[in-house]
């Protein structure tokens, strides 16, 4: 088999897993979760949700916990800490303080701009 590679395996939802999965994400399962469980992918996941008119729920921060965030993360909260509180990734934490016009402090251990002298290849 040099040369070739495995083809994908179409995995077919029966009317029922369907169903099933329909109901299971209205029963507050999220996309991925789904995805892993039914073994297809999450945009599948998304196009049956959609082609069932089902209500999406929201993603992302909730605009009632902004301040909340704000404030938490202006106290020296990571970004990390704060998803895990929101059960949401650190990566829209940050998206979030961003759109909210709250500049990131750098990552610990990271050299900013100002630490670059410009001298790259000095030892």
């Amino acid at each position: 088999m040099c040369g070739m590679s495995a083809r994908q395996v179409q995995h077919r939802l029966s009317a029922d897993e369907v169903d099933d999965l329909v109901r299971q994400y209205q029963a507050d399962a999220k996309v991925g979760e789904l995805a892993d469980r039914f073994g297809i992918h999450r945009d599948t996941v998304s196009e049956i949700l959609n082609r069932h008119s089902v209500a999406r729920r929201h993603r992302g921060i909730p605009p009632e916990l902004l301040g909340e965030l704000i404030a938490s993360y202006r106290s020296g909260s990571s970004l990390a800490t704060i998803g895990e509180e929101l059960s949401v990734d650190p990566g829209t934490v940050a998206l979030a303080l961003r759109k909210s016009g709250i500049t990131l402090r750098p990552r610990r251990g990271w050299r900013t701009a100002e630490d670059w002298t410009g001298d790259v290849g000095s030892a």
